[in-house]
């Protein structure tokens, strides 16, 4: 009986939502044109609306941080790379950005300053040591130039880093370069003299070139150390992305909301007509 009871309950709210249905549709099939007159006067205005709108272009690029060989063999980076995203998203490397960029690093000078202080960021890539970095502009170009001299600015930062390692190495070759010349005069010389019909000279000429050989693998493992910190240097591991349409604003989402924002407005407008014309008639 009790179950008898809920089935006839569920029927009648089945009914009910059956003919509130039908009414709903019945109200739309006689306001059609309104509804759909509102719907096409949200998208124009939607429209009309993302051409006064400012674009905005986003441009971003992904960074290895710098790392450096030791004299033990080891490759390890000159920062940690959550310390580097924390030292980029201070405001204070952002104001040398602008300042690199000629531009004014104090907020509401200029719109063009206001927006990189507003939105250039710099992000930690999980599980790697890479960092992202994105800026959006007013136009392609300046987001791209932007992007640029954040890096160049990142470099510049961490170019005291660098620097002594670079240093170390580039003395080590000079002294090796030296020491392969002084070798190479020497087995020069004594060549000549043998040629001449010298005494034999040979075990020193053997002495020599053995010489040459160790120093000759030094040089290679300095100039090998040297090109890994080029290779090695903080820059970004793909071309920066630079997309030549702007993020903002985006006219198919825009669209689509005033679509649904229309739909649902029309069809409010429709009840409510309806609603008034349903009063009159009784009245």
């Amino acid at each position: 009986m009790f179950n008898l009871t809920i089935s006839e309950a569920n029927k009648k709210l089945i009914n009910e939502y059956r003919l509130k249905l039908s009414d709903f549709l019945g109200m739309m099939g006689r306001s059609w044109r309104l509804i759909l007159g509102v719907v096409l006067f949200s998208i124009f205005v939607s429209f009309v609306i993302t051409l006064i709108l400012p674009k905005k272009w986003e441009a971003s690029a992904t960074l290895q941080i710098a790392k450096l060989p030791s004299e033990d063999g080891d490759i390890t980076s000159v920062e940690d790379s959550l310390h580097c995203v924390e030292k980029v998203n201070q405001i204070d490397f952002k104001e040398k950005i602008l300042s690199d960029l000629h531009l004014p690093t104090n907020q509401g000078q200029d719109k063009r300053s206001d927006i990189l202080l507003d939105t250039f960021i710099a992000r930690p890539i999980k599980k790697t040591e890479l960092i992202n970095i994105s800026v959006s502009a007013y136009s392609q170009q300046d987001a791209l130039k932007s992007i640029q001299t954040a890096i160049a600015e990142l470099q510049a930062t961490q170019a005291p880093m660098i620097t002594p390692t670079t240093n170390r190495l580039n003395k080590q070759l000079q002294i090796v370069d030296q020491g392969l010349s002084r070798v190479d005069s020497d087995i020069s010389a004594l060549n000549h003299q043998m040629s001449r019909g010298g005494y034999s000279v040979s075990g020193y000429i053997k002495a020599k070139e053995a010489a040459r050989r160790a120093l000759q693998l030094q040089q290679d493992q300095l100039k090998g150390n040297l090109a890994l910190i080029d290779q090695l240097a903080t820059k970004p591991i793909h071309p920066i992305d630079n997309s030549d349409k702007p993020i903002f604003p985006n006219r198919m989402v825009f669209l689509i909301l005033a679509a649904i924002f229309g739909l649902l407005l029309g069809c409010g407008v429709a009840w409510w007509k309806d609603k008034n014309n349903v009063n009159d008639a009784i009245s």
